[in-house]
């Protein structure tokens, strides 16, 4: 079911969506309503399920991890298989996003690994599990990933969110009140610093100090709103685009493109069978007809050709990795 929402309802949205962690009073300030509007309007929108979580975005390759997405097309997939990859898919623990598709492939998966092996004994056992139904594979990974703002909320100017990630793994120092300190954000990032301090036994200025320091080494990427677009008439298209003859200066000039798209929400380079993917948020097929149209008319000279997959369910959404990959 769609739900209606309002010139101030994109508003709120559009402002959580650069930064979920900043306080309501911030908001009722930049919007020039009252604060406890700002407050039922929230809560309303969570209700309604347009809100589905506010997520500290912790970069994994901070943690010496590479993030692997796994796309899978399937053939004969009963009902009753899919519930048992179902069951399966959300009991695998370094899984971060699952996402049902339809399209070029049915599944996409992304894993958190070490390394290739990891990485590989992870899909081993995905392959040997439900081998019967998988009719093909294709694997990438995350690799100079980068948010952009939502502007198709309400018009405004293109915007990144936050920094680029997903890039080279290394291993980062990290305190153990800090651990404790993002599995909190990483589940709800608006939880507030003094409910943080109560929970962990210390003071709001000590939290409020590693937060900074958390960001400043961006480890924290970004406090991101997990919205459910389709609730409100939009889908998600993951674009998977294939490029020729291309040099550092055409990613740049792509993602030039994509920043001033107001439907484009991120984009990340790939290795693998195409060469870059990017997610479009749209109110229509004929909408991302005309948003391919444009970029292959912007690009003629390297975009080769592009396949894509339209999200249809997402199955689970948890960066919360650091208590489930220690």
């Amino acid at each position: 079911m769609v739900v209606k929402i309002d010139k101030v309802d994109r508003k709120i949205l559009s402002e959580l969506d650069k930064n979920a962690r900043q306080p309501v009073s911030v908001i009722a300030k930049k919007l020039r309503v009252s604060r406890i509007v700002i407050e039922y309007r929230m809560k309303k929108l969570e209700r309604q399920g347009v809100i589905r979580s506010y997520v500290g975005f912790i970069d994994p390759c901070k943690f010496g991890l590479s993030s692997w997405k796994t796309y899978v097309k399937f053939q004969n997939l009963t009902q009753e298989k899919e519930k048992t990859l179902d069951i399966y898919l959300n009991s695998v623990p370094n899984l971060w996003w699952v996402i049902k598709t339809t399209g070029a492939y049915d599944l996409m998966f992304c894993v958190l690994a070490r390394s290739p092996y990891e990485y590989y004994q992870t899909l081993f056992q995905f392959q040997q599990k439900f081998n019967a139904i998988i009719f093909d594979i294709a694997i990438t990974n995350h690799i100079d990933s980068r948010w952009f703002t939502r502007n198709y909320l309400t018009g405004s100017r293109g915007e990144f969110i936050g920094p680029v990630f997903t890039k080279n793994p290394v291993n980062e120092e990290i305190k153990e009140l800090d651990r404790k300190i993002l599995e909190i954000v990483a589940s709800n990032c608006r939880t507030s610093l003094v409910s943080i301090a109560n929970k962990l036994n210390t003071s709001a200025r000590i939290v409020s100090y590693h937060l900074r320091e958390l960001e400043k080494k961006r480890i924290i990427v970004n406090y991101r709103l997990n919205m459910d677009v389709q609730k409100i008439g939009y889908s998600l298209y993951k674009v998977l685009l294939s490029l020729k003859d291309f040099s550092k200066s055409d990613i740049r000039a792509i993602e030039e493109f994509l920043l001033h798209e107001p439907n484009a929400v991120d984009k990340s380079t790939a290795y693998g069978p195409w060469d870059m993917e990017f997610e479009l948020e749209v109110g229509s097929h004929s909408q991302f007809n005309e948003i391919m149209k444009r970029l292959r008319g912007a690009f003629p000279r390297i975009v080769k050709k592009f396949e894509y997959v339209q999200v249809y369910q997402e199955l689970r959404h948890d960066n919360n990795f650091i208590g489930r990959m220690s």
